[in-house]
Parts: structure tokens; C-alpha cells; sequence
């Protein structure tokens, strides 16, 4: 029994503690905050505590250190107050009324955001500075800077109307107070429009408009000279597919579509696009000489285009004037046929078997037999 006696005295100890602690949150309910329920809350714990756990004496620093946790904080200016009589002595001083508690553990001190007058420039400590700030001069406009951002600075402005040059918005707008002006322009040179078609340098979205209706460019690309590290921008080469005419940009094949007509165009990005593009430039050329040629020459021989020669054997419209003659070939009807305008305009009516059109694709169509004159096939019936 007599080993138990000092755990009694501690538990009672505790015990008086946590009564007087209750006391004391019982005459503070009136103003009860989330501050005094946390304390309430670790008042309980001690007394079990003591009832139950009397040999951990350190439950009684739990008090303290949850109040050091609590932080009441200004949500106008972010002053930090320790208990709510500083609260009272910073709306006294301030006229801020608004605050908020945290409960962070580690919470470090919050410092008020600045700000700065988008309008003059002017620097604010906080919220505050601007609220007078604004019933001073009546700028409205405030813009935050946070630590290790850099302090923004009002862009300039120029007037389009006499090109009076303003350092910010404020002297923009004395300026229209004096000459009635209100049209400006930002300069901002950081990233300037350059129009494709004429190379003129625009500062700005709104002089390039301008610009356009002046002239009528539409197309203008942006350049990114200041960059470090980044090279200007060049426009793409490109060729036309109708007639392989070399355009060194965008603006060049407009002019080029508009005096020729042709609208198709191939980008260059790199000696394997040209080597293809002259490729497909070749075929395209070749197959549009054998159409032409098929379609003029008197006698129509050998190189007539597939595509014309299964049109007419799709039409079949068309007879053998063979007179005797074997093997496949091009023949042509005679006058009582019915012709088309335009075969009717080249003076021919051409008909081109299956044989024909194999061996002119394996080019093996020279041999006697395959032509026959217009004469010869006209007599034949």
C-alpha cells in the first residue's frame, strides 16, 4: 500500500488541475470560441487522465501547446493576434473586423499580400493602402504581388490619334481628359506581327487590324526575336502541284493562285518532300501529256490514257471496222455513228479494246495492226 501512496498524490494533483481548469472554462462560456472548446476538449483528457493514467504527467502541457497551435489571423491584412483582446485592439486601430482561426501545426507567420495600382503604379502594403488608395485618386484596379514574383509595372501606351506617347493608364486617360483621344495602342515590343505579304512590322493585334483594312493583308506571323535561344521565324517554302512554280511563302502562292488558277500546293520540309513532291510532279505531268495527246492527235495512237479508253468502252457506242485486219488496236467508226459534242469537235470517234489497253499499258502496242487510218475505217462496214 505504501508503494501506491505517491500515485495517489499525483493523480489528486491532476486531479484539482483539471477541476480548476473546468471552472475556468465554465465562467468563459459565455464567450465561447473554437480556441476555448480545443482547451475544453484537452481539459477532459486531463481529467481522465488523472483518474485514470495519473502516472503520465506531461498531459498537463497539452493545454499549452495546443493554445500556441491556435492562431487568429486578419483576413483584411493578415495581422496575427494571440487571444481575442488583440483581435478588439486591431479592430480599434485598423477598423478590420473580420478574422479566422487556424490550427496548423508548424504554421508559419503570414505577411499581407502587396499590391499595386494597375492604373499609376502605386505600391500598396495591403488591402488596406488600397481601400485609401482607391477613395484617394478613385483607381479601382490593383494587381498582387506575391514574394518572389517581381513587381509588375503598367504597360505604356501610345495614341493613334497624335502619337502622343503615355507612360501608363493614368496619363492615358489625362490625356483624353485634355484632347478628347481615346484610341491607344499598347506597345509592347516583346513579341512584334509582321505581315507576310508586305513584310510590315505591327506592335500589336490592333495595328495589325488596322493594317488589314488598309491594305487588305490578312496574314501576318509573329517573331520571337527577344528570346534567347530561339531563332526568327521563316515562312515555308512551297510548289505548286499544276505546274511545280517554286512560291517562298504563303503570300507568293495567293499571287500565284490568282494569276494562274492553280490552288493546289505542296510545303517543302526537307530534300525528301522535294524528291517526292517533283516525283508526284513528274506522274502528274506525264499521265495530263498522255491525256492530251490522245485527245488531239489526228490519228489517236497508242497513248491514249486508260481513264479515256474505259470511258469508251463503257459507253460502247462504238464498232469494229477491222476490214480483215487481226489483233487489237484503236479504231474509229464511221459517220453514221452517233458522236459526242466534244469527239464531234476533234473530228474522230475513238474505240479502244480491252487488248489495246493492256498493251498500251505494257507499251507494246507498236505493231502493224494496231492503227488503222480514219479512210480505211470509214469504208469498212
Amino acid at each position: 500500500m505504501g508503494q501506491t501512496q505517491p500515485h495517489l498524490e499525483i493523480a489528486h494533483d491532476l486531479f484539482r488541475e483539471a477541476e480548476v481548469a473546468s471552472l475556468t472554462l465554465r465562467h468563459a462560456r459565455r464567450q465561447r470560441t473554437d480556441m476555448d472548446e480545443v482547451a475544453e476538449r484537452v481539459a477532459s483528457v486531463i481529467q481522465h487522465m488523472a483518474l485514470q493514467h495519473a502516472a503520465v504527467a506531461v498531459a498537463a502541457d497539452l493545454v499549452a501547446t495546443a493554445r500556441d497551435k491556435l492562431l487568429i489571423l486578419c483576413t483584411t491584412c493578415g495581422q496575427q493576434c494571440q487571444n481575442r483582446a488583440e483581435t478588439y485592439v486591431h479592430t480599434l486601430e485598423t477598423g478590420h473586423a473580420e478574422f479566422k482561426q487556424t490550427q496548423q501545426v508548424g504554421y508559419f507567420d503570414r505577411t499581407p499580400l502587396r499590391r499595386t495600382c494597375k492604373a499609376c503604379g502605386y505600391a500598396c502594403a495591403n488591402r488596406a493602402e488600397s481601400w485609401i488608395h482607391t477613395e484617394e485618386t478613385g483607381h479601382t484596379e490593383f494587381s498582387v504581388v506575391r514574394d518572389g514574383c517581381e513587381d509588375r509595372t503598367p504597360n505604356p501606351a501610345t495614341c493613334t490619334t497624335c502619337g502622343h506617347s503615355c507612360a501608363n493608364r493614368a496619363e492615358s486617360w489625362e490625356h483624353t481628359e485634355e484632347t478628347g483621344h481615346t484610341g491607344f495602342s499598347l506597345d509592347r515590343t516583346t513579341n512584334p506581327m509582321t505581315c507576310t505579304t508586305c513584310g510590315h512590322v505591327c506592335a500589336s493585334r490592333a495595328e495589325s487590324r488596322e493594317h488589314t483594312e488598309e491594305t487588305g493583308h490578312s496574314r501576318f506571323e509573329r517573331k520571337d526575336g527577344e528570346r534567347e535561344g530561339s531563332e526568327d521565324r521563316t515562312p515555308d517554302p512551297m510548289i505548286c502541284k499544276t505546274c511545280g512554280h517554286s512560291c517562298a511563302n504563303r503570300a507568293e502562292s495567293w499571287e500565284h493562285t490568282e494569276a494562274t488558277g492553280h490552288r493546289t500546293f505542296c510545303g517543302i520540309g526537307g530534300i525528301s518532300a522535294l524528291m517526292e513532291s517533283l516525283g508526284s510532279l513528274q506522274q502528274l505531268h506525264l499521265q495530263k501529256l498522255q491525256l492530251h495527246q490522245a485527245l488531239h492527235d489526228p490519228v489517236l495512237y497508242h497513248q491514249t490514257s486508260p481513264e479515256a479508253a474505259r470511258e469508251i468502252l463503257r459507253s460502247q457506242k462504238m464498232r469494229r471496222g477491222s476490214g480483215g485486219l487481226a489483233g487489237g488496236g484503236i479504231y474509229f467508226a464511221d459517220s453514221k455513228e452517233r458522236r459526242s459534242p466534244f469527239l464531234e469537235s476533234i473530228g474522230l470517234h475513238p474505240m479502244v479494246t480491252q487488248q489495246a489497253l493492256q498493251e498500251a499499258t505494257n507499251k507494246k502496242a507498236h505493231k502493224r495492226g494496231v492503227i488503222l487510218q480514219a479512210s480505211a475505217a470509214c469504208n469498212a462496214d
